[in-house]
């Protein structure tokens, strides 16, 4: 893992899966809660640039780290697949009614 640029190791790792499928996607290392606060304290202190800068430019820095060639201007997900963006709602909000109906308030 790297944190704040530089990489960093742990002793412990976990399973990453796809919820969808349950098929494993990769093991990946477990931070501790100092690497997890460094982590933290390195994105909020690089938010400021990050987000100063064009968003074309960060679509295509984000592209380029997961390889992927740079996106034209994105639309939102709702306009380029109603129907996903529909059913995600759905999900997402059936999910939420059974959290907050076994919360207590």
């Amino acid at each position: 893992m790297t944190i704040n640029g530089q990489a960093a190791t742990s002793l412990a790792s976990f399973q990453a899966f796809n919820p969808a499928t349950e098929q494993v996607l990769a093991t990946v290392p477990e931070a501790t809660r100092e690497q997890l606060d460094e982590a933290v304290d390195a994105a909020a202190a690089a938010f400021p640039e990050w987000s100063a800068r064009p968003v074309e430019d960060r679509q295509a820095l984000v592209a380029r780290v997961g390889g992927q060639p740079p996106p034209g201007r994105l639309r939102p997900l709702r306009a380029r697949h109603p129907r996903h963006s529909r059913d995600r709602r759905l999900l997402v909000g059936g999910r939420r009614r059974r959290l907050c109906a076994g919360a207590r308030h």
